[in-house]
């Protein structure tokens, strides 16, 4: 994601990189899908950078689970839940 990141701040854009792991708890990841709460804090997490006039890059990451200790968040399913939630007209 840094790549992505550099290409946007380059092309004059607030990007910012957003690790999931430091948005969520255990509770909020089993078996390595995110819950209805942990949709919310990711939500929220990503709401909270645009709200400061960021734009958040998100990737899949090593988080912790409430199921296996930890587990490996795909980038996609973040993405998906954000969706879910927001509506989106387009996400890259």
């Amino acid at each position: 994601s840094r790549l992505v990141v550099d290409a946007l701040i380059q092309a004059g854009l607030p990007a910012s990189s957003m690790t999931t792991f430091a948005a969520l708890d255990p509770s909020h990841v089993r078996s390595g899908r995110l819950t209805p709460n942990g949709e919310r804090r990711v939500a929220t997490f990503v709401s909270a950078a645009l709200d400061a006039h960021l734009l958040p890059v998100v990737h899949g990451d090593v988080v912790l689970d409430a199921a296996q200790g930890f587990s490996i968040l795909s980038g996609d399913d973040v993405v998906l839940a954000l969706c879910r939630r927001a509506a989106p007209t387009r996400a890259v």
